[in-house]
């Protein structure tokens, strides 16, 4: 049977990555950096060593025969880990799933880089440990970053993790890597969000945070985010044009929230779309996409007037 799981439930049920009786698994997930983090589990619990690794393209009926089905009699016990799983020939998957793939002489484990259809086919077929991590929506970041910090034995204070959440991409490399940088800095008792700030600047636009903050008409702190110091060196013409051109699709989907009621189960997302459609006018909305439309040729042709552009408009709100 498949599951399905987010990365934190999967950490808090299963202490050992896969059950210790298990040999045979097979799983996909979004993200190599939560990977790593749960397959160090089954690692830990492993004095003889980690499992071989052998690429998905270089595996044959014949090889699995001889060193996962027992048929070489002279072959060591050992175990192995199949990297980029989706990638194997389509001879090899009819083999798979023709057959009962019971390792004799150690574990299979079968690592999917991409959510591949075979992996439901294959969890049908045999007896093992099959699951799931998809990507998650962005509304649970926090949690991602607390399953970082978690694996890497952190606890951040409150104002420390919005602080990451605000400036550092939500993805698993990025929370990683600044994770790291803070560990290297200071000792995990000492964690204070005047030293991170030393160590990790600015390095993302939160653009949903930023969009509702736009839509709930509070202007002033909107702009303030882009006019504090450094912010758009930091950020860069690249990502502020990125964001630019999401507001214009954003309040277009406000002015015009049809899409959503094709949709059997809106996001939390569309429902905030919803939401702000009842509180905008038409007119509103065309001017403030005429206005991020000329903010995105601005930052495209990376102009400094961009800065002195959106100055201007933050002291009309005054």
């Amino acid at each position: 049977m498949l599951s399905k799981w987010n990365p934190w439930d999967y950490a808090r049920n299963h202490s050992h990555f896969m059950p210790e009786s298990i040999r045979l698994c097979a799983y996909y997930c979004f993200d190599p950096f939560v990977e790593k983090v749960l397959y160090a589990r089954f690692l830990a619990s492993r004095p003889d060593g980690a499992p071989h690794a052998v690429l998905g393209s270089e595996l044959t009926p014949e090889w699995v025969e001889e060193n996962i089905l027992g048929t070489d009699l002279f072959g060591e016990p050992a175990s192995y880990r199949v990297l980029h799983a989706e990638a194997m020939s389509a001879k090899t998957k009819k083999f798979l799933l023709d057959n009962t793939i019971v390792p004799e002489k150690g574990h299979l484990i079968l690592s999917f880089s991409s959510d591949d259809k075979f992996l439901t086919e294959f969890s049908k077929k045999q007896e093992g440990h099959f699951f799931k991590i998809p990507s998650i929506p962005f509304w649970f970041n926090d949690k991602l970053l607390d399953f970082f910090a978690d694996g890497m034995g952190m606890r951040l204070p409150w104002d420390v993790k919005q602080y990451l959440l605000g400036c550092v991409e939500a993805e698993g490399g990025e929370f990683v890597g600044a994770l790291k940088q803070i560990a290297l800095a200071m000792p995990a008792s000492d964690i204070t969000l005047e030293k991170v700030r030393e160590v990790i600047g600015v390095k993302r636009l939160d653009q949903f945070a930023l969009a509702e903050t736009f839509c709930k008409k509070d202007f002033t702190t909107f702009y303030q985010f882009f006019l504090k110091e450094n912010h758009f060196e930091s950020l860069g013409f690249d990502s502020l044009r990125m964001f630019f051109s999401f507001m214009q699709g954003h309040l277009l989907k406000i002015a015009d929230p049809r899409y959503i009621e094709s949709k059997p189960k809106p996001s939390q997302y569309d429902r905030s779309i919803q939401a702000f459609s009842k509180t905008w006018q038409l007119e509103e909305l065309r001017e403030s996409v005429g206005v991020f439309a000329q903010y995105e040729m601005e930052a495209k042709m990376k102009s400094d007037q961009l800065i002195d552009r959106m100055r201007r408009d933050y002291l009309s709100y005054l």
